[in-house]
C-alpha cells in the first residue's frame, strides 16, 4: 500500500476535558498533526433536543453528553497558541449567527495575531433552536445573518474604513485597525445544500461533518466546486478538510487520499470513550499517528 504520510491529520476536541487540552495538543504537534478544531456551544439549556442532527440515531447523548464542558473556543486556542509553534487552531465549527460580529472579529484577530497568523475559522450556522432562543437570537434567519456576517468580517480584517448598511446589520464609518495578515481563512461546516452553497461562494474552504461515507463528500465537494466555477472563482485557493467516517486506520485514509482528499479530520470524541486517563489518550493518539504514517515534526 502507498504510504499516507502525504495526507494532513487533524483532531477535533469538541468534549475534551480543559485540563487534557495543552498535554494532547502539544504532544499532536510533535507527532506531526497539521492542525486542531474545537467544536463549541454557548450554553446547553436543560430541555434535551428535539433531534440532533449529527447522530445517526437523532440522540445528542451519543457525542454531546450532559456532562461535556463547554469553554469558549478563542480563549482556549489563545491559550495553546502561546504552548504550541506550527499546529493550525481551528474552530471545528464556531456558531457564527449566535454572536455580535464585531466581537467575532476582534476574537478571531487577537488569536491569529498570538499565534503569527495559524487561525481557521470554521464556521456553522447552528442547529440548536433552543440555544439562539436562550440568548436571544434569530434562529429562522440565522442564514442569511451569517452570509452577512461573513461580508462584515472580511471588510474589518481588510483594514479599509467602511460603512456598512445590510438586513441585519447598519453602522456608520468605523475602522477596525491595520489589515490582518496573513488573511484568515473562512471554512464553512455543514453538508446541507446551502452550506455547500456558502462555503462556494463565500468561503475559503470546506469543514465536513461526521455524516455520510466517502462517496458522499466527494459528491459534496463536486457541488462545490461546480457552483465555484459557475460564480468564477475556481481559481480561488480552497481547502477541504473532511472527518473519517468508519476504521481509523492507514487502509481507509489511503481511500480518501485516492479521493482527492489531502486533509483528514479525527473525531477525538470516538478515539476516546473507553480511555479511563489523559496517559491513555496520549498512548491512543501516538498509536494512530503511528498507524496512519503522521509525519513527525523535525524539530
Amino acid at each position: 500500500m502507498d504510504p499516507v504520510a502525504s495526507v494532513g491529520f487533524s483532531i477535533n476536541l469538541f468534549g475534551t476535558p480543559l485540563h487534557d487540552m495543552v498535554p494532547l495538543v502539544t504532544r499532536a504537534e510533535e507527532l506531526g498533526f497539521e492542525a486542531v478544531w474545537l467544536g463549541e456551544h454557548l450554553i446547553r439549556p436543560a430541555q434535551a433536543p428535539r433531534s440532533y442532527p449529527y447522530s445517526a440515531t437523532g440522540s445528542a447523548q451519543e457525542v454531546w453528553p450532559e456532562e461535556t464542558e463547554l469553554n469558549d473556543a478563542w480563549v482556549v486556542l489563545g491559550h495553546l497558541a502561546a504552548v504550541t509553534r506550527r499546529i493550525r487552531l481551528a474552530t471545528g465549527v464556531y456558531v457564527l449567527p449566535l454572536r455580535n460580529p464585531f466581537v467575532t472579529a476582534r476574537a478571531v484577530a487577537t488569536v491569529h495575531a498570538l499565534s503569527s497568523g495559524r487561525v481557521m475559522l470554521g464556521i456553522g450556522s447552528g442547529w440548536y433552536r433552543e440555544e439562539f432562543e436562550t440568548v436571544g437570537e434569530d434562529f429562522d434567519r440565522r442564514g442569511r445573518r451569517m452570509d452577512e456576517i461573513i461580508d462584515i468580517l472580511e471588510r474589518l480584517w481588510s483594514g479599509e474604513t467602511f460603512s456598512h448598511a445590510g438586513e441585519f446589520y447598519q453602522f456608520g464609518e468605523v475602522g477596525f485597525g491595520p489589515a490582518v495578515t496573513p488573511s484568515i481563512p473562512v471554512m464553512v461546516g455543514g453538508d446541507s445544500k446551502l452550506a455547500l452553497r456558502r462555503a462556494a461562494l463565500l468561503g475559503d474552504g470546506w469543514y465536513s461533518t461526521a455524516l455520510g461515507d466517502l462517496n458522499q463528500m466527494a459528491a459534496a465537494r463536486d457541488t462545490i466546486e461546480a457552483m465555484r466555477a459557475e460564480a468564477g472563482r475556481a481559481s480561488l485557493p480552497f481547502e477541504y478538510y473532511v472527518r473519517i467516517v468508519g476504521d481509523l486506520d492507514a487502509a481507509n485514509a489511503q481511500r480518501y487520499r485516492d479521493a482527492g482528499f489531502d486533509h483528514l479530520t479525527l473525531a477525538t470524541n470516538r478515539l476516546w470513550r473507553s480511555a479511563e486517563d489523559l496517559d491513555e489518550k496520549i498512548a491512543i493518539l501516538e498509536h494512530l499517528a503511528s498507524e496512519l504514517e503522521v509525519e513527525a515534526d523535525p524539530a
